[in-house]
């Protein structure tokens, strides 16, 4: 796997803003090393998950705290859902501090992942990266 510092990371992954084509398995290599260089020196992520069903988005975003290292494994059960269902197109949203879960339906055609590194400190690169493919971390 490419090694990225965390400024390098953070300019690698601009590219892939609002969803670039489907990454070669090269391009999908590098983004994961970006992910993990800019990961370890964040205090806390959250995760946007855009996917078809609700199923799916527990896979998903099981399998990108998995490829993070984050230790964490996240029921769908937890997912609060909205009166109306979250039949079609649904968002998640995750926080690896609180654990807490949102979720609502989502009209829009855009499937994929946005990562955001947060950090209690102001000398840390923090920023929303993506939307990666949902199956970068092959889950």
């Amino acid at each position: 796997m490419p090694a990225f510092s965390p400024a390098d990371a953070d300019r690698h992954l601009a590219q892939y803003r609002l969803g670039k084509a489907d990454p070669s398995p090269a391009e999908a290599e590098a983004i994961r090393a970006a992910l993990m260089s800019l990961v370890g020196q964040a205090d806390f992520l959250t995760l946007g998950v855009c996917a078809d069903s609700v199923g799916a988005r527990s896979r998903v975003w099981n399998g990108y705290l998995a490829g993070l290292d984050q230790g964490l494994v996240v029921e769908a059960a937890g997912l609060p859902v909205p009166e109306s269902g979250l039949e079609g197109g649904v968002y998640v949203k995750f926080n690896t501090r609180t654990q807490k879960l949102y979720g609502d339906r989502y009209g829009g055609g855009d499937r994929g992942v946005l990562v955001s590194t947060q950090s209690d400190y102001d000398n840390r690169i923090c920023g929303t990266y993506g939307h990666f493919p949902l199956d970068l971390w092959h889950c």
